[in-house]
């Protein structure tokens, strides 16, 4: 039997709340990658899956980049 999964007591965040965290944090540091962006915002609370994290991250990051 495994044990139970660990409960995490994060806030959930908008579509919006993740790409305003990142253009903030991309503005602080442009070449901030993803991973380390995610753990900052896991470690202050709140919460993100890690692939729409991403999926946010990168769409962020090409707005900024004319991409």
């Amino acid at each position: 039997m495994q044990p139970p999964a660990p409960k995490y007591d994060h806030t959930p965040m908008s579509d919006d709340e993740v790409r305003s965290y990142v253009g903030s944090k991309l503005q602080e540091n442009p070449s901030a990658k993803h991973t380390a962006l995610l753990r900052q915002l896991r470690d202050s609370g709140r919460a993100c899956e890690q692939s729409r994290f991403r999926r946010l991250f990168e769409e962020v990051r090409g707005a900024r980049h004319g991409g």
